[in-house]
């Protein structure tokens, strides 16, 4: 109630908050097309995370058509969008992750998650959703994000698994088994590692390297979070 008056008077509720907003009228019309109107007017609270106009308009063509031509794949990527509850910004936490509309009848560890990251820009607090965030909004019953990006499901492969698949980091995967350190990677974290690509080892010539140095080549790129 309090954040309704400090907005100078009572707020809609999700649809005709999001109607207001220029910004993501793209976005209104596509869940008015997808007919999930009913569900976002609802008593039931809701955080809706709604991409920009430009966030659309910048979509490969060809997926922008295989999602907008087909009402029941619309339905399905906008769900993603939707979350149940209402998380306003003040409540969001650093690595938390949020399930979407799209994710919550699926056994846990098939849920799909929508992660929030808090960190400092200079002097400014900064909350991502999944990378992307712009505004909060407040409605009536729930929160509209509008977010600078298109949301996709978060990734499911761990830095282990996107290591050993990409063939730029071939030799540092090697460095990983001789320092026995693969396993962190695929079970611990979140990390963030800085990871050298193969050209950055040419200096070794092909000579094989230490466990001792290895271990402390990776340690020397990694950080704690994300």
């Amino acid at each position: 109630m309090l954040a309704m008056l400090l907005q100078g008077g009572w707020a809609g509720d999700i649809m005709e908050e999001l109607i207001k907003e220029k910004a993501i009228e793209k976005f209104g019309a596509s869940l008015l097309a997808a007919g999930l109107t009913e569900r976002l007017t609802s008593a039931q609270p809701y955080t809706l995370l709604a991409p920009t106009d430009m966030a659309l308009s910048q979509l490969p063509p060809m997926l922008a058509h295989s999602i907008f031509s087909d009402t029941e794949a619309l339905k399905k990527v906008l769900l993603y969008h939707v979350v149940p509850g209402a998380h306003a910004l003040s409540s969001l936490t650093n690595d938390q992750s949020l399930t979407p509309e799209e994710g919550a009848a699926l056994r846990p560890e098939e849920q799909p998650a929508l992660r929030i990251n808090l960190y400092k820009k200079g002097q400014q607090d900064v909350v991502t959703v999944n990378g992307a965030l712009e505004k909060e909004i407040v409605a009536s019953n729930g929160v509209i994000l509008v977010i600078s990006s298109f949301l996709h499901p978060r990734p499911t492969y761990t830095i282990a698994d996107m290591l050993s698949l990409d063939s730029r980091f071939s030799y540092l995967n090697q460095a990983l088994q001789v320092a026995g350190l693969k396993d962190i990677f695929m079970t611990g974290g979140p990390f963030t590692f800085f990871a050298p690509t193969n050209e950055a080892f040419s200096y070794l010539d092909g000579q094989s390297a230490s466990k001792e140095w290895a271990v402390e080549m990776i340690l020397n790129r990694v950080v704690d979070g994300t």
